[in-house]
């Protein structure tokens, strides 16, 4: 007797399939729609349950980050449906297909920097230079110049004491 219904039971060709699908750029949700295929939450339940199947499914999102990138620059190059003509004979932009195109470059773009930022997230650095990238420039400014001279006049037992006390406090230590 065939097997009716959502399977529910975990086996790994059904993984491979799942996995399979993932890379080639489906989602978990339009995989999961199929009658073939287990729903949602007993994917998550695997995921946490078996490690391999976890491994596996963390393997082919990181494909599927590449996948997209790919279908970003398909979508780029494609035309096909950017001009129409009218009964005329004239060109026409359809602007509502451009923009669709537009749409999915961004969202696909987005996605990949929130999924996988290290290799498809915004660079950003911070730099600490001085001017022309040399090194930072420090000076000792005339409040700390003064306050110098004034630990050297006291006496080396009440200095000590002092530097103790501005060192305990400091709030970087």
């Amino acid at each position: 007797m065939a097997q009716v219904g959502r399977p529910t039971d975990y086996s790994p060709e059904l993984i491979d399939k799942i996995c399979d699908r993932l890379t080639q750029g489906e989602s978990l949700k339009t995989i999961c729609k199929d009658a073939d295929m287990p729903n949602t939450s007993s994917i998550f339940l695997w995921l946490a349950k078996y490690s391999e199947f976890s491994d596996k499914y963390a393997r082919a999102k990181s494909a599927q980050m590449d996948t997209m990138a790919e279908e970003i620059v398909e979508i780029s190059d494609d035309r096909s449906n950017d001009i129409s003509v009218d009964d005329k004979g004239n060109e026409k932009v359809d602007w509502e297909c451009v923009q669709r195109s537009k749409l999915k470059v961004d969202t696909r773009k987005w996605l990949m920097s929130k999924l996988a930022p290290k290799k498809y997230g915004e660079l950003k650095t911070l730099q600490h230079q001085g001017p022309d990238g040399g090194p930072i420039k420090s000076e000792v400014t005339e409040r700390g110049a003064q306050v110098g001279v004034w630990l050297d006049k006291l006496d080396p037992e009440t200095r000590k004491k002092v530097l103790d006390a501005a060192e305990s406090s400091d709030p970087d230590k």
